[in-house]
């Protein structure tokens, strides 16, 4: 097992790791004052983890086309200032 960990395939996942997977965990336990389930047994806290996480996705999905929209319309508006 630790040879695949420090192999240098290994450590490239490690690395990878910490940025793709824990940073949601992260922002949930951070921004979001999660410290417990609401929910009791296994099945209600794959629901309601799983809610949390759609949203989570959701608001990357907003928020990636939002910015998208505003670039095009500022690309739009320095075109009409430039041509003037």
């Amino acid at each position: 097992m630790r040879k695949n960990l420090n192999s240098e395939y290994g450590l490239e996942l490690r690395k990878k790791r910490g940025n793709e997977v824990e940073t949601v965990f992260g922002c949930r336990k951070h921004n979001d004052n999660f410290d417990r389930f609401h929910l009791r047994s296994l099945d209600k806290i794959k629901i309601e983890s799983g809610l949390y996480y759609c949203s989570y996705n959701l608001k990357k999905v907003y928020s990636f086309v939002l910015n998208k929209i505003k670039s095009e319309l500022l690309n739009k508006n320095m075109g009409i200032l430039l041509n003037c």
